[in-house]
């Protein structure tokens, strides 16, 4: 990419097959691919969160969710606009929970994933809220873990946590415990999962804290 006045972009997600969505901490851009061309599209300034930090972009056909140290940011194509969308249910307000680093789509839903916690907001609440003001009806999915990434598989939701490799069932709202490193032959005393993906046979790449990467599969004996 060319240099944009030496700005460190830290986050990267497809627009379409002729653009690119980065950011950098506080400012988001579209990367023309042809054309070669970084453009700003906003920035966390015009909504005063100088302070915070983009952790995570996610794309749909309207908006740009972005996942910041401060709470869950909107940018509307349309209007070009910056939001700052509500995602916690009331009475939970703790800087912890405010912190979005994982965002994925869900059957109509938006999920996000806290420093602590899970949350979910139907698309339609959020839309109304864009029209209306009208807060969205937050959900807590899970209470307390750290979620790292969320990916979904089939009717379930897989998590990298800080508590390792969670498997939850929205329809049961049960969450069942896949890995956990310092219970496994890995023997690690850090049980975060900061990043993980599945292959073909069944089995897992899971990224560690600080100790690398390593292979899962769940009929070994790990």
């Amino acid at each position: 990419f060319p240099s944009h006045d030496k700005t460190v972009l830290i986050n990267l997600a497809a627009a379409d097959d002729k653009a690119f969505l980065l950011s950098s901490r506080v400012e988001l851009f579209s990367y023309a691919i042809e054309q070669k061309q970084l453009t700003q599209l906003a920035s966390l300034a015009e909504l005063g969160l100088t302070d915070a930090v983009i952790r995570t972009l996610l794309n749909t056909e309207d908006w740009v969710l972005m996942g910041t140290s401060h709470g869950l940011v909107l940018y509307q194509k349309a209007t070009k606009k910056l939001s700052l969308v509500p995602h916690l249910p009331k009475g939970q307000q703790s800087d912890y929970q405010h912190h979005v680093k994982a965002l994925e789509l869900y059957q109509q839903h938006l999920l996000i994933g806290t420093v602590e916690g899970l949350y979910q907001l139907k698309l339609d609440d959020i839309s109304q809220f864009l029209q209306t003001g009208q807060a969205p009806v937050s959900t807590e999915l899970i209470a307390g873990p750290n979620i790292w990434q969320i990916k979904t598989e089939h009717d379930q939701l897989l998590l990298g946590t800080e508590r390792g490799l969670l498997r939850y069932q929205p329809k049961q709202q049960s969450t069942e415990q896949l890995l956990k490193f310092s219970q496994s032959n890995v023997n690690l005393s850090d049980d975060n999962v900061i990043a993980f993906e599945t292959d073909e046979l069944g089995g897992y790449w899971l990224g560690s804290r600080f100790d690398g990467a390593f292979y899962w599969h769940p009929r070994s004996k790990a």
